[in-house]
């Protein structure tokens, strides 16, 4: 029976982004390992016999690997800076997630998230969250802001909620926490 206070962060990253910063943060409660398209799907398998949440971190193109995750998901989050270029490129992602919906027979639930958005409002953004309004792909209304907090953490492993509790990022991370956890049905009782 799976752990609902353990999660389960596999990267299929080529990069190891994901890995990297927990293997440097050693956040309890969180384990990380690394995939990739052969070994994904028995990552995914191991990894739901341990934890209660499995995060899948994968690389921003199209490919079998993401079929399979986005096909074993619950929810699918499409990062996408406020630009053009991000706006095709989650357009592109979502595709993936209706083949893989379609695959499945069932509906999975996907959300874009705007980030590195700047903390003062620019006409940027909405013109972002416009365009992907009008190409009918749903977003998080939480946004991850442009925050040194950010960037610090990739050095020091620290999150926010730690090195400034009182601080926007540590915010920032809550909100963000807290629609997720909304969409997944996901209440402090259970």
């Amino acid at each position: 029976m799976p752990d609902n206070r353990l999660v389960e962060c596999i990267d299929a990253d080529p990069n190891q982004t994901l890995y990297q910063a927990i293997r440097r943060g050693r956040a309890k409660g969180v384990r990380a390992e690394v995939a990739n398209g052969e070994t994904l799907l028995a990552a995914v398998a191991e990894a739901s016999k341990r934890a209660g949440l499995i995060v899948i971190d994968l690389e921003g193109t199209a490919n079998q690997a993401m079929l399979y995750a986005c096909g074993k998901a619950n929810l699918v989050l499409i990062p996408a800076q406020p630009s053009l270029f991000d706006v095709v490129e989650a357009m592109k992602t979502h595709a993936v997630v209706e083949q893989a919906a379609d695959l499945t027979r069932r509906e999975i639930t996907t959300r874009v998230v705007l980030s590195r958005t700047p903390v003062l409002r620019q006409r940027v953004v909405e013109h972002s969250r416009k365009q992907f309004a009008e190409r009918g792909l749903p977003m998080l209304s939480t946004e991850l802001m442009e925050r040194t907090a950010f960037r610090l953490m990739t050095y020091t492993g620290t999150p926010p909620w730690e090195d400034d509790p009182e601080g926007g990022a540590a915010g920032n991370v809550t909100a963000l926490g807290d629609e997720v956890a909304a969409l997944l049905g996901w209440t402090d009782n259970g």
